[in-house]
């Protein structure tokens, strides 16, 4: 259904930060969140800060709209480009503890960190090169997909989907086991072994749009231009890579990312400078 509106003034919040989103919930009764909740993806996030340095209990949180976030998504572009200053939301958070408010300012400010990493890494994708791009067009059926609607050919060839944008659930035996958005692949391992295994069944979660890369076609493109077949199968090296590692760090967080360590250590280390109290007076207004 349609994202719920912003929840607005509220005198009391729960505030859950997950790994992937941010649910601001006004009903803090009970383990379900409320269905007034306001659910933001982390690649939505802009930037958290004190809103006052010498009084530490108040964070401000600036994020891109749902809207804005979809339409994007709809257009293949980068909701971070996209955004402007009508389109940035802005939700304040007061604690009364301010111990508290460094806690969440930390989480915060690390999932800022991982979602300007995601939009690097979306500026650089493995298909953003003229050469794999020439190959896009030539080779690739375009998939317009309705929400929930079944790719039927995710079982029944051994194509390799890129998805534009919209986001695809893979079920195995009825169970979603994996949700890919916007930049991600599936059908990899069919599409290098030259098999159909039919394991997983694609379905569209909100509008999507998917390009199907075919076998047959690829091969008639590359096979007479050795240049060319040395891209694409650079390519096919860096989605394994990026897959491995997506992987990797979902399944062991903190293991495997001596990298991500040290992008981690520098906004903790960020984090501790903000959150010391400033010295100095003050001045009131007027």
């Amino acid at each position: 259904g349609a994202a719920p509106p912003p929840p607005g003034k509220s005198q009391l919040m729960r505030l859950v930060v997950l790994q992937k989103h941010l649910v601001m919930d006004p009903e803090i009764y009970g383990p379900a969140a409320s269905p007034k909740s306001l659910l933001i993806r982390v690649d939505q996030l802009r930037s958290v800060s004190y809103r006052d340095r010498y009084l530490a209990n108040t964070l401000v949180l600036e994020y891109i709209s749902a809207t804005l976030a979809a339409q994007a998504d709809a257009l293949g572009v980068d909701s971070q480009a996209a955004a402007s200053s009508h389109s940035v939301s802005r939700a304040e958070f007061t604690f009364q503890s301010a111990t508290r408010c460094t806690q969440v300012y930390k989480a915060l400010l690390l999932r800022c960190a991982k979602a300007d990493e995601d939009r690097r890494r979306e500026a650089n994708r493995p298909d953003a090169t003229p050469a794999i791009n020439e190959v896009l067009e030539q080779c690739c059926k375009i998939h317009t997909l309705k929400n929930g609607e079944r790719l039927e050919e995710a079982q029944k060839t051994d194509s390799l989907f890129l998805i534009r944008y919209g986001s695809i659930k893979l079920r195995h035996k009825g169970h979603v086991y994996r949700v890919l958005r916007k930049g991600g692949y599936f059908g990899l391992t069919d599409f290098v072994q030259h098999t159909v295994t039919g394991y997983y069944e694609a379905f569209a979660s909100g509008p999507t749009k998917v390009l199907e890369l075919k076998q047959n076609a690829v091969k008639a493109r590359i096979d007479s231009r050795p240049q060319l077949s040395a891209m694409f199968y650079y390519f096919i090296c860096q989605v394994i890579d990026n897959d491995l590692r997506e992987a990797l760090r979902e399944t062991f967080p903190g293991s495997w990312t001596a990298h991500i360590d040290a992008k981690v250590a520098a906004v903790m280390e960020k984090a501790e400078e903000d959150s010391k109290p400033q010295e100095g007076v003050r001045r009131r207004k007027g």
